[in-house]
């Protein structure tokens, strides 16, 4: 579905929808979190903070599940007139409960219940390469915002005792990660399931005997006023598929959800319709069906643990709408700026050496349907690019932007850029230069959202030098001086780099006692001309003096240097040492 995006698009998530993070942050929904948008506010240091009236989204697409299910949102106009409503998704699935938080009104949002998404933790002891709950817990919590340090058991029975004080009703979906994993997780349900209706999303690799022992399942309606019967109680288990971890069971699986369900607890199935396990979803279904469980196909998002940025082929896309039930669909994302694109580079192919800065040229077309604002502010698209390593694990090594003048790109527009690359710091080998178009934080990105990013082949290799001495030791007196004559080849191909400014490169020389010591004297000498070639050697005489050093054995490593800016060891070029003893 694409909507002519001309006014606003206003979001009931941060009044009656909120996620729950292990920190204690609260945002209004998955797509703030993923975006990297600051949160809501922190239980722990802020209290409940949550909003009284429903608020501007300025994502350009909502297409995480529980988003999608649980929000309305308004279409208005410049004056604030509702042009269309978007029922959050669950209203035709979930009967009892769904209708309350799926059919508001924008003058009369829902505030006397909620839909919380609970994360007690975000580790996990599943390895999913499309989960980043998988990269283990050190990059969890350098990676993800609001993940540590977790609250505490204590502290989260603080919270949530005041959060069940606050509403008279609501839902509560505790995920992560794996929430078993977390000491929080029982006595927190001991509580919610008092009060509100609760759901868990587990792997069920862990604890489920325990589970069975002391959690009881959701009973009988209870009468809330104004909400008429409602269900309270742990009112269903939502048990994720993961085929492809390492370390999954299926007959365990399989073994626990009977168990489950055996014991009383409501069970599904969800399983993430990733590439390298799409096509095996009918035989899990199969399963599910012949059991009568419900299973639900969801669509892959993000960027995998590889580098992979979630995008399905034509076959994949088919397959994947043949097996989805029909609200997870693909279809049913709701988009407000359509992300599409084509790139043109003026050099796909680039070689440079170590310590070099590029800049990438090119051309970016608008194929949406939409006008892009283009500028460096809030709320406005630049050119970004992101160099990872060419090979199997896609890790991004460096991010670039672009800070473009204001502009608008219609549709079938172009958008030129210039986009500069600084090489500094990075090792020899070959890279990948994604270019994108980026709003705000580092995840809102077109590529996220259907578009296919261009790419550039960097290569970046060393400087070289051959540097000829006609000694291979000196020793010289303390106060006295000595002399190093010999040639400089330049061995590695390419003309060598000569810096910002007038001053030329020189043959310099650094005395130091060990390899990894600070140079105690530095010498120069003038070269009458730079090498051409290999074959081109180009004649030096250097004097050094060592001065007051004193007495005992040294080094002294030749390199070329440009004054102030670089040495060429920095660029890749391996130094000539010579042994030094002052005697």
């Amino acid at each position: 579905m694409t909507l002519e995006f001309t006014g606003e698009m206003l979001c009931s998530a941060g009044v009656s929808y909120f996620h729950v993070y292990p920190n204690g942050d609260v945002y209004r929904c998955l797509a703030d979190y993923n975006a990297r948008r600051a949160p809501m506010f922190n239980l722990k240091r802020d209290g409940w903070k949550g909003a009284a009236e429903p608020t501007r989204c300025d994502h350009e697409r909502c297409y995480n599940a529980c988003d999608l299910d649980w929000t309305t949102k308004w279409q208005v106009d410049r004056q604030g007139r509702v042009e269309k409503t978007f029922e959050g998704q669950r209203k035709d699935v979930d009967k009892d409960v769904a209708p309350f938080l799926c059919s508001q009104r924008l003058e009369s949002p829902q505030r006397r219940m909620a839909y919380f998404i609970w994360s007690p933790t975000l580790v996990c002891n599943y390895t999913c390469a499309y989960c980043g709950c998988a990269a283990g817990e050190k990059r969890i919590n350098d990676f993800f915002p609001s993940s540590s340090p977790e609250l505490t058991v204590g502290e989260w029975i603080d919270v949530w005792g005041d959060i069940l004080e606050r509403f008279e009703y609501g839902v509560l979906s505790v995920t992560g990660g794996e929430p078993l994993l977390s000491e929080a997780t029982m006595p927190v349900l001991g509580m919610a399931t008092q009060k509100f209706a609760c759901y868990i999303t587990s792997n069920i690799s862990r604890n489920v005997m325990e589970f069975t022992r002391s959690v009881r399942p959701g009973g009988l309606p209870t009468v809330v006023d104004g909400f008429g019967e409602v269900p309270v109680g742990l009112s269903g288990i939502n048990c994720s598929l993961h085929p492809t971890s390492k370390g999954f069971n299926w007959e365990l699986f399989k073994g626990s959800i009977l168990l489950l369900r055996n014991a009383g607890f409501q069970v599904s199935v969800n399983y993430v319709g990733y590439p390298l396990q799409l096509y095996l979803a009918p035989e899990y279904k199969a399963w599910c069906e012949q059991n009568r469980i419900e299973f639900t196909l969801s669509s892959w998002q993000g960027v995998d643990n590889e580098g992979n940025v979630s995008r399905y082929s034509g076959p994949e896309r088919t397959f994947f709408e043949e097996i989805a039930p029909s609200h997870r669909k693909k279809a049913n994302e709701l988009v407000f700026m359509d992300c599409r694109y084509e790139v043109t580079l003026d050099n796909p192919t680039s070689r440079v050496l170590m310590a070099d800065v590029l800049t990438l040229t090119g051309r970016i077309r608008n194929l949406s349907h939409t006008v892009w604002p283009i500028g460096s502010g809030p709320g406005q698209w630049s050119v970004a690019g992101y160099i990872t390593r060419v090979g199997r694990h896609k890790q991004w090594v460096r991010e670039m932007r672009t800070s473009p003048p204001d502009c608008p790109v219609p549709p079938n527009g172009e958008l030129d850029f210039a986009l500069p690359i600084d090489t500094r710091g990075l090792p020899v080998g070959i890279y990948e230069v994604w270019i994108d178009i980026l709003m705000d934080g580092r995840t809102n990105r077109m590529a996220l959202h259907g578009a296919v990013p261009g790419t550039a082949i960097l290569r970046i290799e060393t400087f070289g030098h051959d540097i000829a001495v006609d000694t291979d030791a000196v020793t010289v007196s303390p106060g006295g001086t000595a002399v190093l004559s010999g040639t400089l080849r330049n061995t590695c191909g390419k003309p060598w780099p000569e810096g910002a400014g007038g001053e030329p490169l020189k043959l310099g020389a650094r005395l130091r006692q060990s390899a990894n010591g600070a140079a105690l004297r530095e010498f120069r000498a003038s070269l009458e001309r730079l090498p051409e070639a290999a074959e081109d050697g180009v004649p030096f005489r250097l004097v050094f003096d060592p001065g007051e050093l004193e007495r005992g054995k040294y080094e002294l490593s030749l390199d070329v240097v440009k004054e102030g800016q670089f040495w060429m060891a920095e660029k890749g070029a391996s130094p000539r040492v010579i042994p030094v003893v002052i005697a």
